[in-house]
């Protein structure tokens, strides 16, 4: 997936996984000080979950989407001027239980899609595989 996350003007890529209708942020690389650099991550970004990324409310970050069962959770990420990549506010919802938090505080609804966008506004991340004719169409337009 590339997006430009800070909105500097040069897109990060970010390396994930994707089998049997899961996905996994692995890694991500942007440029730093002129040169191509693999972002610092927090740990645990590498697990399995059937969900994905969209872009943040305003443009700048992204939200990391995963649906555990009824329960479904949101980390928004942004990245640092030192190249690291790290959530800056996480949240769940349960819609069996009419349930809005963010950092385990309950929260109205409107107050939850300030933060994390309502759900028809999302703008997913798409998935790309790394192959020459996708690289000539996401990265060159060609």
């Amino acid at each position: 997936m590339l997006h430009d996350i800070n909105q500097s003007g040069v897109p990060q890529l970010f390396l994930v996984r994707y089998h049997e209708g899961q996905v996994s942020h692995h890694t991500a690389y942007g440029v730093l000080h002129g040169n191509a650099t693999q972002l610092k991550t927090a740990p645990g970004h590498d697990q399995l979950y059937y969900g994905g990324m969209y872009i943040a409310p305003g443009g700048t970050g992204i939200i990391r989407y995963a649906s555990r069962g009824v329960v479904s959770h949101y980390e928004k990420l942004s990245l640092s001027e030192g190249g690291t990549l790290s959530r800056t506010i996480n949240g769940d919802t349960s819609p069996l239980a009419d349930s809005f938090r963010t950092r385990a505080i309950p929260v109205t609804q409107e107050e939850f899609e300030e933060t994390f966008g309502r759900p028809d506004e999302r703008v997913w991340l798409v998935l790309h595989e790394i192959t020459e004719a996708g690289i000539r169409d996401v990265v060159f337009g060609w």
